[in-house]
């Protein structure tokens, strides 16, 4: 086990390294000029976690996703709160992707059975 998920201080699950899956996102940010760069570093107020938060929180009630009287779940359950409404995968149909499916998952759903090809191609 390299890793445990709790909620609210309820161990939800443990992970293991095969659980897990990394992905890294570089955010960079060009100016035109040297002025521009300045500017925009001597910005005198950044939005802090808790802004852009209050941020989300408040459109999820204008969305009606929650209630203005509901409390703010706790960190893991808000951020699923959020990946639900602002993050969009495409219907299998309406992308037509040409391996349609993690196929590499399936060593791990039938152990034993197609080890021999994906370990070819995973």
């Amino acid at each position: 086990m390299i890793s445990q998920v709790f909620s609210n201080g309820v161990k939800l699950r443990d992970y293991t390294i095969d659980d897990l899956r990394v992905s890294l996102v570089w955010r960079s940010r060009c100016f035109a000029t040297e002025a521009d760069k300045k500017a925009w570093h001597n910005q005198q107020h950044m939005l802090t976690v808790a802004e852009v938060l209050d941020t989300l929180w408040a459109d999820l009630i204008k969305r009606g996703r929650v209630s203005s009287t509901t409390t703010r779940p706790a960190p893991l359950d808000l951020a699923l709160l959020l990946l639900d409404e602002y993050v969009y995968y495409p219907s299998y149909f309406a992308v037509k992707p040409w391996i349609p499916l993690n196929y590499c998952m399936l060593k791990k759903r039938f152990p034993g059975y197609l080890d021999w090809i994906m370990d070819r191609i995973c």
